[in-house]
């Protein structure tokens, strides 16, 4: 049996300017992505699918996911999960912004197939 779920946020949102650098973080704190604690500063494709990762995270384990915490610890995925799950959820969440996946090489991640 398939479950199909949707995530919607109903937070905020502006327009972007491709690989344009962002100094003022819009969103969630704890979900803030580990390069906003490192340089200040964070770009909009990398972040999202940062933020796609901590909100998968918190379904999959139903607990709250708090990027200083996970800056401090490595973190721990449920042994029930696939391997496949646990690939794209170590590739959403790397803490490099330069090594993370584009949204549009996430789509042919095995797990979403």
């Amino acid at each position: 049996m398939y479950r199909v779920f949707s995530i919607i946020d109903f937070g905020l949102s502006c327009f972007v300017k491709e690989r344009s650098l962002y100094r003022v973080f819009y969103g969630t704190d704890i979900y803030s992505p580990p390069e906003w604690y490192r340089r200040s500063c964070y770009r909009c494709g990398p972040t999202t699918v940062w933020q796609m990762g901590v909100v998968l995270y918190e379904a999959l384990h139903v607990g709250d996911f708090n990027t200083t915490s996970f800056l401090k610890k490595r973190l721990k995925f449920k042994s029930r999960l696939s391997k496949c799950c646990r690939d794209f959820l170590d590739a959403c969440l790397t803490r490099v912004p330069e090594m993370r996946p584009t949204l549009e090489d996430l789509q042919h991640h095995t797990w979403l197939r």
